[in-house]
């Protein structure tokens, strides 16, 4: 089994964390009319973690899937990936 790389889950977890402060600056510039200005710019700025968190998903994704050497041997091999990845994004709907 492979080593957990610490740092990228480090950068993944705050990722995460710019992701909320994100909707909540962006949530509270509603209310507060006044000051609303510069907390949709900081939520606007913050949004840019959304896609540093997709990026190294799918880094983390494409390792899981690059160490399985012949994943992709066969079609029938391709077609069970496909069903099985898309089951676990579509059960949540």
């Amino acid at each position: 089994m492979r080593e957990k790389n610490y740092s990228i889950s480090l950068l993944r977890m705050l990722a995460v964390i710019s992701i909320i402060f994100c909707h909540s600056f962006e949530y509270s510039s509603s209310i507060f009319i006044n000051k609303g200005w510069i907390l949709k710019s900081i939520g606007n700025y913050l949004a840019n973690s959304v896609q540093v968190f997709l990026i190294i998903s799918g880094f983390l994704y494409g390792n899981i899937c690059g160490s399985k050497k012949n994943l992709f041997s066969n079609s029938k091999e391709r077609i069970n990936f496909l069903i099985k990845n898309s089951l676990k994004i579509l059960k949540d709907y």
